[in-house]
């Protein structure tokens, strides 16, 4: 709500697609109008909401300027740009100094308080101001206002509590010089944080010195879960809760926590629904009774029963004569009819949660229960130093044709039509062909009650008082999200930060990542990756390293790891790894989470640069998972996510073929290098044509549209579809075009229309087979062309400052020199390297077609490359020399005190003679000392001579399995956690004899062979010849850069 001159106002949520701008410290303030463009229908009135309250210290000085063409309220309207010393107050008494802030204005579709279909508008406000509006006339001494507002980590600015704050420290208007400046040591709100399962007895003591220990590793604490603890919600579970907060606000790290015990939320510790049976979920269920024409039926008890007429000719229905059957009696008059009878059921033991999210009144519950316990518990800390609320979503929308009261007043409220009287539409098929519109318009009503109700609304209160959400629900493919979340991209809007879960090592694979990467990138916010569940013991640093690599590609920028268990019993962890202190690479996993700091730093700022779009089809799945899918005897079978019984669903075939096409196209791109964006109807409707008549998504040229098989689409996506392509944008068709719309369903003459209009332009490709073909023509190409050594290597192409910036990564155990062409690049590049902090100019040359950069990717490297518009003259690389090998006698030794505490009767397994004298020898591994169940450290110890030190002296440990730390004469020279163990050494070193000890760690793996009687729960991974080999392998050598 917008009041003007009384200074007081509400806070509904402003637009998605609000351009957020910095807070920057510099007096005076001045109130700048952006006018957005979202649509391309006639100008409609400007929406304000409200937020931050300002006041003016002095005298304002009024100004005026001509609205842009197309925006104008009523003809030669003018704006006041207001300019003067302002105060900013928050709401709530919080206080800023004087700054710079922008206000937008954002122009809005439809009514007030009502969306068309396909608009992606779910955090609009419904306030508007009205048509005629005199802006002349509105004083300024007191105006509410949205403000999205981001602070600068380089201010040292906590952030502030704002419902418009979802991204803390994420800065998108950041110059590279600030960027720079951060880029050694970014905000904690960038590192790792843990998925911390509370599994056992609350003890104050060890929760703290969790804290402490992952702190020191640079881990935050992250997200605290009960799983197990008997005590959720008890004065014991706050109280540790508080002795949780408070060590991490002393670590300074980031802390939030889970909302429920275990998965999926809003269960409260399984107290609902029974403590309020009328959150039960439930779902409808039917009976078909076929009645002659001319006969009478009795009309069975049922919660509402539909009588729909069959078609002589086809046997079809008829959405024409579609009618409640009332009474107790039914009369076929005339013609064949089916009686659907629906009735209630719950089937809790295949579907995913026992309440129904579907109803608001879980709402009301959970703030009751939970929320409101969090807030009093918490006080300021909630959106401070508890930052965030992670929802685990691993349940559904409701099971198979889920019901609730919402849902159909929703449903009415969209279409105007009772949900009862299509209900056999979603079964069976129509001779009309409004069983695709039928589907439709149910999904999108259980996509607005689910999304845009539960979700969202849950986020609204966290948001409210300074804290975000995080989530992720489904997101492995079409089938999956259509029966469990309706709409992916919808509920991946209604949180602060969206988010997946990658099991395994999924992490590998795009497909999950880019629809969720797509929705960060268009909402400017960060983007949550649950990952490395379940992997295993064997998790090795190369699979660290891999999997960081690759969720920074698909744009992860907050890491949250599978997990950290407050279990004090090893054998009890479930579902490992477990990131703490059982693993011998602990002391050095530091590495690792410097790592993903900064360069989760750099992937959230800035904007990527895609060329390419690739449509997304759920619209055609809505259309056609129904029947068997909502039939409650043919039951999903464990995870939906697995598609089992997917061939009983008549089109079910066909989504998995829409899907793979889908899918493929992403692959595809993704293994060129072509930046790509996903976007469904919303994000369609958001493209904008330039000056230059180009269509721009996000402030990036897109020239290539993609589009999966469609069987429907709503009219506006295809309108922006055959826009686009009358504008010279190509546009590769992968398989059918659409032949209905979600206004008119499966048989819309004018989707048709647009159809053949589509197909018979020029420009627009029929490529069945794939995109390969035309990669390889040189029609889609990536802006980074590999001149000579090219590889399978990782990219993410971003704009900073107006600056270009590569992340690159080599994901192969080889060493890879290549030389690339950024194509139309002036200037010079630089390596930000991501594990030390430092960044260094490399050999470029400028040529006509861009700037061709000379580049070695070492083992599973990664970095950003960053492109500077000045050019700076680099020398080329020096090689390096080696200088010696230290390949005699070594004397290893058993530290005590660096030895894992687990389990000692079962860790130090151990020859006793190793134990009591150590071994005298050459490199090789420890199974050639018969050292085979020993997980833990091995100290290796040398003397080496050196007639000068020279300045780049290295030392390169050669194969080490897995992680090292090195000293140089009693000093710690640095820790090495994967490929390459190199580290540079000169100013450890004197001329003469130096000494050299390597602390070696293997892997947790080894010890775990003794627990094979937890199974059940106990994840080994790949128990092979390559994780279980441990130690220094060697070659040990000394370097030198020549």
């Amino acid at each position: 709500m917008t009041r003007i001159a009384d200074g007081r106002g509400e806070s509904p949520p402003s637009s998605s697609h609000c351009s957020a701008l910095r807070l920057n410290s510099v007096p005076p303030l001045r109130i700048a109008l952006h006018f957005v463009r979202q649509c391309s229908t006639p100008a409609e009135p400007f929406g304000l909401s409200s937020e931050f309250q300002l006041r003016f210290a002095q005298p304002p000085v009024r100004r005026t300027a001509s609205c842009p063409q197309g925006f104008s309220l009523q003809p030669r309207c003018h704006l006041p740009l207001i300019q003067g010393e302002l105060d900013v107050a928050r709401t709530d008494g919080f206080r800023r100094p004087k700054a710079e802030v922008a206000a937008t204005f954002e122009r809005r579709h439809g009514t007030p308080g009502k969306r068309s279909a396909g608009q992606c508008g779910e955090r609009n406000s419904s306030v508007f101001l009205p048509n005629n509006a005199a802006y002349g006339q509105m004083s300024p001494a007191h105006i509410i206002i949205s403000i999205p507002m981001f602070l600068s980590p380089t201010k040292g600015m906590r952030a502030m509590k704002s419902t418009e704050n979802k991204n803390w420290f994420q800065s998108p208007d950041i110059t590279l010089p600030e960027a720079e400046n951060n880029f050694h040591s970014p905000s904690k709100e960038f590192a790792p944080q843990a998925f911390w399962f509370w599994d056992t007895t609350l003890d104050r003591d060890h929760i703290v010195r969790q804290v402490n220990a992952m702190s020191a590793q640079g881990m935050s604490p992250g997200y605290l879960q009960d799983r197990g603890t008997k005590r959720y919600l008890s004065d014991e579970w706050f109280s540790t809760v508080r002795s949780a907060v408070d060590a991490a606000k002393e670590n300074d790290m980031p802390i939030g926590f889970c909302d429920e015990v275990g998965a999926p939320c809003g269960v409260v510790d399984y107290r609902l629904p029974g403590e309020r049976p009328y959150l039960t979920a439930k779902s409808l269920k039917w009976d078909k009774i076929d009645v002659p024409a001319n006969s009478i039926v009795s009309v069975p008890e049922c919660f509402f029963c539909v009588a729909a007429r069959r078609d002589a000719q086809s046997g079809l229905l008829s959405s024409d004569d579609l009618s409640l059957a009332s009474g107790t009696e039914f009369t076929a008059t005339g013609s064949d009819f089916t009686l659907y009878c629906f009735s209630f059921y719950t089937d809790h033991t295949h579907g995913g949660s026992t309440v129904n999210y579907l109803d608001h009144r879980l709402g009301d519950a959970l703030e009751e229960m939970v929320y409101e316990p969090y807030q009093k518990v918490l006080g300021d800390d909630l959106g401070e130093a508890v930052h965030c609320v992670f929802l685990d979503m691993e349940g559904d929308y409701g099971y198979k044709l889920a019901w609730s009261d919402d849902l159909a007043a929703e449903y009415e409220k969209q279409t105007g039509r009772d949900i009862r009287l299509w209900m056999p539409l979603l079964i069976e098929e129509d001779v009309q062909g409004l069983w695709g519109k039928a589907r439709w318009d149910w999904y999108h009503a259980v996509s607005e009650v689910y999304c845009n109700g539960f979700i969202r609304r849950t986020t609204d209160w966290f948001e409210k008082r300074g804290a975000l959400t995080t989530c992720h629900t489904w997101e492995d493919n079409l089938y999956a999200q259509a029966l469990l979340v309706s709409d992916f991209f919808k509920s991946s809007r209604a949180v602060s930060i969206p988010g997946i879960d990658s099991l395994v090592l999924s992490t590998l694979n795009c497909r999950i990542f880019r629809e969720t990467q797509s929705v960060a990138e268009m909402e400017g916010r960060r983007f949550m990756c649950e990952m490395l569940a379940a992997v295993g013991w064997s998790i090795t640093p190369a699979i660290f390293k891999q999997t960081a690599n690759a969720a920074i590609t698909w744009g992860v920028n907050h890491f949250v790891l599978h997990g950290v268990s407050t279990q004090t019993a090893f054998e009890r962890i479930s579902f490992p790894p477990d990131f703490y202190e059982w693993n011998p690479y602990w002391p050095h996993f530091h590495r690792y989470t410097e790592f993903v700091k900064r360069a989760s730093y750099i992937s959230s700022l800035g904007k990527l640069v895609p060329s390419a779009v690739i449509v997304n089809p759920m619209d055609s799945a809505w259309a056609l998972l129904g029947d068997t899918a909502f039939d409650e005897k043919e039951p999903f079978h464990f995870y939906v996510i697995e598609q089992h019984k997917r061939e009983l669903v008549k089109y079910g075939e066909k989504v998995a073929a829409i899907d793979a096409a889908y899918t493929a196209a992403m692959q595809t791109l993704t293994r060129a290098r072509i930046e790509y964006m996903i976007a469904d109807g919303c994000y369609m409707q958001a493209m904008q044509q330039d000056e230059n008549g180009r269509f721009t998504l996000n402030g990036s040229v897109i020239e290539t549209l993609i589009l999966p098989p469609m069987v429907l689409l709503p009219t506006q996506t295809m309108q922006a579809i055959l826009s686009f392509a009358h504008a010279g944008g190509r546009v590769y068709c992968l398989g059918e075009l659409p032949s209905g719309s979600s206004e008119k369903g499966m048989n819309d003459p004018a989707m048709q229309e647009m159809a053949r209009e589509l197909g018979s332009l020029p420009n627009v490709i029929l490529a069945e087979n794939g995109l390969d073909p035309f990669i390889a023509a040189g029609e889609i190409t990536s802006t980074a062309k590999f001149e000579n050594g090219a590889f399978e290597m990782l990219q993410q192409h971003r704009k900073i400052d107006g600056q270009d910036v590569y992340w690159l990564a080599n994901n192969t155990g080889e060493i890879h020199e290549c030389t690339l062409l950024f194509k139309g690049a002036k200037g010079s590049a630089e390596i930000w390297d991501c594990e030390t902090g430092k960044i260094r100019p490399v050999y470029s040359d400028e040529t006509d077609d861009g700037l061709l950069v000379s580049l070695t990717f070492n083992q599973y490297e990664g970095f950003w490359l960053a492109l500077r518009k000045e050019r700076i003259e680099v020398s080329k690389p020096a090689s390096r020399r080696v200088l010696s090998t230290l390949d005699g006698i070594w004397r290893m030794s058993v530290p005590m005190d660096a030895q894992l505490t687990f389990d000692p009767a079962r860790t130090l397994i151990l020859p006793q003679e190793v134990l009591d004298n150590g071994i005298t020898d050459t490199l090789k591994p420890w199974s050639k000392w018969n050292i085979t169940n020993f997980s833990g450290a091995m100290d290796y110890e040398a003397d080496f001579t050196l007639d000068t030190v020279d300045p780049g002296l290295e030392i390169d440990l050669g194969q080490v399995n897995f992680t090292a730390g090195v000293w140089i004469n009693g000093v710690h020279a640095g820790d090495c956690f994967w490929a390459p163990h190199r580290l540079s050494i000169a100013e450890f070193c004197h001329p003469g004899v130096n000494h050299i000890r390597i602390r070696v760690c293997n892997l947790i793996v080894n010890a775990t062979k003794q627990y094979s009687e937890y199974e059940h729960v106990w994840i080994f991974g790949k128990m092979t010849d390559e994780v279980l080999t441990s130690g220094l392998i060697g070659p040990v050598q000394l370097l030198s850069k020549v």
